[in-house]
Protein backbone atom coordinates (compact mmCIF):
# COMPACT_ATOMS: atom_id res chain seq x y z
CA UNK A 1 0.00 0.00 0.00
CA UNK A 2 1.55 3.42 -0.65
CA UNK A 3 1.32 5.68 2.33
CA UNK A 4 3.79 8.47 0.28
CA UNK A 5 1.09 11.19 0.46
CA UNK A 6 -0.99 9.94 3.89
CA UNK A 7 0.36 11.87 6.51
CA UNK A 8 0.18 15.26 4.09
CA UNK A 9 -3.29 14.32 3.14
CA UNK A 10 -4.39 13.62 6.59
CA UNK A 11 -2.79 16.71 8.10
CA UNK A 12 -4.58 18.91 4.93
CA UNK A 13 -7.84 18.05 6.04
CA UNK A 14 -7.39 18.66 9.71
CA UNK A 15 -6.89 22.39 8.46
CA UNK A 16 -9.16 22.23 5.98
CA UNK A 17 -11.84 21.98 8.84
CA UNK A 18 -9.95 24.03 10.69
CA UNK A 19 -10.12 26.66 8.62
CA UNK A 20 -14.10 26.26 8.11
CA UNK A 21 -14.71 25.82 11.13
CA UNK A 22 -12.81 29.64 11.53
CA UNK A 23 -14.80 31.28 9.07
CA UNK A 24 -18.31 30.01 10.17
CA UNK A 25 -17.31 31.80 13.63
CA UNK A 26 -16.08 35.21 11.21
CA UNK A 27 -19.48 35.13 9.59
CA UNK A 28 -21.28 34.99 12.61
CA UNK A 29 -23.39 31.25 12.13
CA UNK A 30 -21.04 29.43 14.67
CA UNK A 31 -20.38 29.90 18.28
CA UNK A 32 -16.88 31.48 19.05
CA UNK A 33 -16.43 28.88 22.11
CA UNK A 34 -13.50 29.36 24.43
CA UNK A 35 -12.15 26.99 26.75
CA UNK A 36 -13.51 28.70 29.91
CA UNK A 37 -11.86 28.14 33.49
CA UNK A 38 -14.04 27.19 36.34
CA UNK A 39 -13.45 30.74 37.79
CA UNK A 40 -14.95 32.18 34.61
CA UNK A 41 -17.95 30.11 34.67
CA UNK A 42 -21.05 32.24 36.13
CA UNK A 43 -22.14 30.87 39.55
CA UNK A 44 -24.69 28.87 40.63
CA UNK A 45 -25.95 28.25 36.66
CA UNK A 46 -26.08 24.55 35.65
CA UNK A 47 -23.62 24.06 33.05
CA UNK A 48 -25.43 22.33 29.48
CA UNK A 49 -23.08 20.69 26.82
CA UNK A 50 -23.35 22.77 23.70
CA UNK A 51 -23.82 20.09 20.88
CA UNK A 52 -21.30 20.19 18.17
CA UNK A 53 -21.76 22.13 14.35
CA UNK A 54 -21.42 19.67 11.86
CA UNK A 55 -18.52 21.20 10.44
CA UNK A 56 -16.83 21.07 14.24
CA UNK A 57 -18.40 17.23 14.06
CA UNK A 58 -16.01 16.97 10.56
CA UNK A 59 -12.94 18.70 12.48
CA UNK A 60 -12.99 16.27 14.98
CA UNK A 61 -13.35 12.71 12.85
CA UNK A 62 -10.18 14.53 10.75
CA UNK A 63 -8.48 14.86 13.84
CA UNK A 64 -9.41 11.67 14.62
CA UNK A 65 -8.28 10.09 11.39
CA UNK A 66 -5.19 11.80 11.60
CA UNK A 67 -4.30 10.85 14.69
CA UNK A 68 -4.94 6.99 13.44
CA UNK A 69 -3.32 7.38 10.01
CA UNK A 70 -0.38 8.64 10.93
CA UNK A 71 1.32 7.58 14.42
CA UNK A 72 4.05 9.59 16.48
CA UNK A 73 4.36 12.50 14.63
CA UNK A 74 5.27 15.68 15.64
CA UNK A 75 1.70 17.20 15.10
CA UNK A 76 -0.34 14.61 17.01
CA UNK A 77 -0.18 15.56 20.61
CA UNK A 78 -1.19 19.01 19.24
CA UNK A 79 -4.17 18.09 17.10
CA UNK A 80 -5.50 15.27 19.45
CA UNK A 81 -5.20 18.28 22.36
CA UNK A 82 -7.48 20.79 20.05
CA UNK A 83 -10.39 17.78 19.39
CA UNK A 84 -10.37 17.41 23.22
CA UNK A 85 -10.37 21.50 23.99
CA UNK A 86 -13.23 21.87 21.53
CA UNK A 87 -15.64 19.15 23.46
CA UNK A 88 -13.97 20.87 26.65
CA UNK A 89 -15.03 24.68 25.29
CA UNK A 90 -18.79 22.96 24.66
CA UNK A 91 -18.78 21.83 28.16
CA UNK A 92 -19.05 17.80 26.96
CA UNK A 93 -16.69 17.51 30.03
CA UNK A 94 -16.95 13.29 30.01
CA UNK A 95 -15.61 13.43 26.16
CA UNK A 96 -12.87 16.09 27.09
CA UNK A 97 -11.44 14.10 30.14
CA UNK A 98 -11.44 10.38 27.45
CA UNK A 99 -9.37 12.63 25.07
CA UNK A 100 -7.03 14.51 27.65
CA UNK A 101 -6.34 11.35 29.36
CA UNK A 102 -5.49 9.68 25.66
CA UNK A 103 -2.92 12.62 25.10
CA UNK A 104 -1.59 12.42 28.75
CA UNK A 105 -0.92 9.05 28.25
CA UNK A 106 0.16 9.01 24.67
CA UNK A 107 2.21 11.81 24.86
CA UNK A 108 3.54 12.67 28.59
CA UNK A 109 6.42 14.80 27.45
CA UNK A 110 4.80 17.20 25.16
CA UNK A 111 3.86 20.75 26.15
CA UNK A 112 0.17 20.05 25.57
CA UNK A 113 -0.03 17.01 27.84
CA UNK A 114 0.53 19.91 30.63
CA UNK A 115 -2.25 22.51 29.21
CA UNK A 116 -4.40 18.90 29.25
CA UNK A 117 -3.68 18.32 32.59
CA UNK A 118 -4.86 21.67 33.94
CA UNK A 119 -8.46 21.44 31.63
CA UNK A 120 -8.58 17.84 32.70
CA UNK A 121 -9.00 18.78 36.40
CA UNK A 122 -11.43 21.94 35.70
CA UNK A 123 -13.43 19.26 33.78
CA UNK A 124 -13.09 17.60 37.36
CA UNK A 125 -13.29 20.54 39.31
CA UNK A 126 -16.01 21.17 41.70
CA UNK A 127 -18.27 23.67 39.35
CA UNK A 128 -18.53 20.84 37.32
CA UNK A 129 -20.21 18.76 40.28
CA UNK A 130 -22.84 21.27 40.83
CA UNK A 131 -24.52 19.95 37.36
CA UNK A 132 -25.55 17.05 39.05
CA UNK A 133 -24.11 13.84 41.14
CA UNK A 134 -20.81 13.35 41.17
CA UNK A 135 -19.15 11.16 38.34
CA UNK A 136 -17.79 8.30 39.29
CA UNK A 137 -14.42 9.22 36.99
CA UNK A 138 -14.11 12.48 39.11
CA UNK A 139 -14.57 10.62 42.59
CA UNK A 140 -12.11 8.24 41.51
CA UNK A 141 -9.45 11.13 40.42
CA UNK A 142 -9.92 12.40 43.73
CA UNK A 143 -9.83 9.51 45.67
CA UNK A 144 -6.32 8.89 43.33
CA UNK A 145 -5.04 12.22 44.40
CA UNK A 146 -6.07 12.27 48.12
CA UNK A 147 -5.28 8.53 49.10
CA UNK A 148 -5.01 9.52 52.38
CA UNK A 149 -8.11 11.68 53.01
CA UNK A 150 -10.46 9.50 54.36
CA UNK A 151 -14.07 10.52 53.68
CA UNK A 152 -16.83 9.24 55.73
CA UNK A 153 -19.00 7.43 52.72
CA UNK A 154 -21.84 5.83 55.36
CA UNK A 155 -23.36 9.23 56.98
CA UNK A 156 -23.12 11.05 53.88
CA UNK A 157 -23.15 9.00 50.46
CA UNK A 158 -22.40 11.85 48.34
CA UNK A 159 -19.72 14.75 48.33
CA UNK A 160 -21.10 18.04 48.79
CA UNK A 161 -19.14 20.54 46.56
CA UNK A 162 -17.39 22.01 49.28
CA UNK A 163 -15.81 19.53 50.48
CA UNK A 164 -14.93 19.03 47.13
CA UNK A 165 -13.63 21.88 46.60
CA UNK A 166 -11.23 21.82 49.96
CA UNK A 167 -9.87 19.55 49.11
CA UNK A 168 -9.30 20.38 45.56
CA UNK A 169 -7.75 23.72 46.61
CA UNK A 170 -4.65 21.61 47.92
CA UNK A 171 -3.35 20.72 43.92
Amino acid sequence: QDSKYRAEAAFSAVLAWQKEVELEVKNGTLPDLKPLKSSERPEGVAIKPVPLADSEKALVAASDAYLEKVKGDEKSPGIAYKAGELYFAHNDFPEARKRFEAVIKAYPQSEVAKFATNLQRVACGPRSFRCGPLSIQCRSFIFRKFKNVRLNRRKNRSMSSNRIGVILAFF
